[in-house]
């Protein structure tokens, strides 16, 4: 496809503009009962257009890859940005902006498993939690997935930057029973080295997560100090921060306005948007604009640091460029999201501050936390967990609510543990305690 004539005739026709083309190949299989129930393979390729001319913007984008296929998704482009509104800070990123790339390096090989490989490795899955508890029943799905993608970024200013890479993700969901009591569990785990999710490991976490919340009971109302899992401090960080973004922030729609460079956490809560954690799921040193990714703190001590900004957010805050215009591929311009947030690991033993914990709950499911508003903090939603007695995690509790504000939560946090886990969200997380939050019924 040549990309760099289509850039040209933009330029003719007297506009700004950027191609953001994309391509996606995945296969996939799910199994059950030592079958196979799905098989399935996918190319997803994409040529997305944006244009500018004095503010107003165009977006269009095609899954043909022919000549005229570009052509008409250009004239669609131009013709919506003539009826616009005008906007100063619709500006491309320039080349001085997009040429300090710091090198990424997570895989060194090629690496691509045939199908025959993700089927056994899901079959493997369920034979292994089968056998490591009786009260494993049945499964809702298992899924295994390897995808290879590429992406590449030109504009009008001498932008050009492309990448690639790889990605296998094994999901296994499955229902427990005990006299009557039947339970639910997921896990799922990812893959960017040159090997498939470990089975095994997957299966071992799944089986601990359904065997803890057999005979549930509800709790009394009071104040409780809470240990949050891994999974469950990713999910909670993850819901709010989109009220660190640049766009919700010039909107003045986050309870962060007004807010950077002072206190709105306890000391020990450090955040960072590190995309060159060596096993993020994160692999381009570039984002959606192909402007550089870098690492940066969002929350340092407690302090906020930064919001985050694509070019857009940038220019209406007088901010600098923070590299994170992503994008939901080549259907999409840009919005604004971490790169790969990292919830920094502290200095506390999971096993001894568990131990420490007196009228404790150890949290591991959190439900609406899609409700927070994240303009005012306020929030009121579901949870459940375990009781941690005699620095035990020990009977499972459920229908709890949490009612506060997201204010209120992060001070809140008195110690982070060193127990980090990964998950496919682009989040890695260790266990937190919260103390003295208010639990009702």
């Amino acid at each position: 496809m040549e990309f760099e004539k289509t850039l040209k005739k933009i330029k003719d026709y007297g506009f700004e503009g950027e191609i953001y083309y994309s391509v996606s190949k995945s296969k996939s299989v799910k199994v059950n009962e030592k079958k196979i129930e799905e098989q399935r393979e996918n190319i997803d390729e994409g040529i997305g257009i944006r244009v500018i001319k004095h503010g107003r913007v165009g977006f269009a984008f095609t899954t043909g890859n022919k000549n005229e296929d570009i052509e008409k998704t250009l004239k669609y482009a131009m013709e919506i940005a003539e009826v616009c509104e005008s906007d100063g800070a619709n500006i491309l990123p320039t080349k001085d902006e997009c040429s300090l790339y710091q090198k990424i390096d997570k895989q060194k090989q090629w690496f691509e498993p045939g199908i025959d490989n993700l089927i056994k490795n899901a079959f493997l899955c369920e034979e292994i939690a089968l056998s490591l508890d009786s009260r494993i029943k049945s499964f809702r799905d298992i899924e295994s997935s390897f995808t290879h993608f590429y992406s590449h970024i030109l504009n009008t200013a001498e932008v050009d930057i492309s990448g690639e890479g790889y990605c296998s993700i094994l999901h296994i969901t499955a229902v427990g029973e005990e006299k009557g009591d039947r339970q639910l569990g997921f896990e799922v785990e990812y893959s960017i080295k040159e090997e498939l999710p470990d089975a095994e490991k997957v299966a071992k976490k799944l089986v601990s997560k359904i065997v803890k919340k057999f005979y549930p009971i509800e709790l009394k109302p009071g104040k409780y100090n809470l240990v949050l899992s891994p999974f469950i401090t990713a999910e909670l960080i993850s819901s709010f921060i989109t009220a660190l973004t640049g766009d919700n922030i010039y909107k003045r729609k986050s309870i962060f306005v007004d807010k950077l460079d002072k206190n709105i956490g306890s000391r020990v809560l450090n955040i960072v948007d590190d995309p060159f954690d060596y096993n993020s799921i994160s692999l381009f040193n570039f984002d959606g604009e192909g402007v550089p990714v870098r690492k940066k703190y969002i929350i340092e001590k407690g302090v906020l640091k930064t919001f985050l900004h694509n070019k857009y957010s940038s220019i209406k805050l007088g901010d600098r460029l923070t590299g994170n215009g992503v994008r939901a591929g080549y259907r999409a311009i840009p919005g604004i999201a971490p790169i790969h947030l990292n919830i920094e690991k502290g200095e506390n033993n999971f096993e001894s501050l568990i131990k420490n914990v007196n009228d404790g709950l150890y949290i591991t499911e959190l439900m609406g936390l899609h409700t927070i508003d994240t303009i005012s903090g306020e929030f009121s939603i579901g949870a459940s967990g375990n009781i941690i007695s005699s620095g035990e995690i020990k009977k499972a509790v459920h229908k709890m609510t949490i009612a506060g504000n997201i204010r209120d939560i992060l001070e809140q946090i008195v110690a982070v543990c060193d127990n980090t886990e990964y998950f496919v969200s682009g989040v890695c997380a260790p266990s937190i305690l919260l103390e003295g939050v208010s639990i009702s019924g």
